[in-house]
């Protein structure tokens, strides 16, 4: 995905304490999404990656079995 960087043009001015409680309320907002709609969003980063192929365990490892 290619995702645009987001730029403030003239941004506003805000206090210490207004951009702290900003910071604070976006944080919360996303960390919501993220419990809201967590199924979703496993089902679409799983799908970007696939899973690796599972190892065949009866598969030969050229290894000299070892005398008892």
């Amino acid at each position: 995905m290619n995702t645009p960087s987001l730029m403030f043009v003239n941004p506003p001015e805000f206090t210490d304490e207004n951009i702290a409680q900003t910071l604070d309320f976006l944080h919360e907002l996303a960390a919501a999404l993220e419990s809201h709609y967590a199924g979703q969003l496993h089902r679409y980063y799983q799908s970007l990656d696939p899973p690796e192929p599972e190892p065949d365990l009866f598969d030969d490892f050229g290894d000299d079995l070892p005398s008892f």
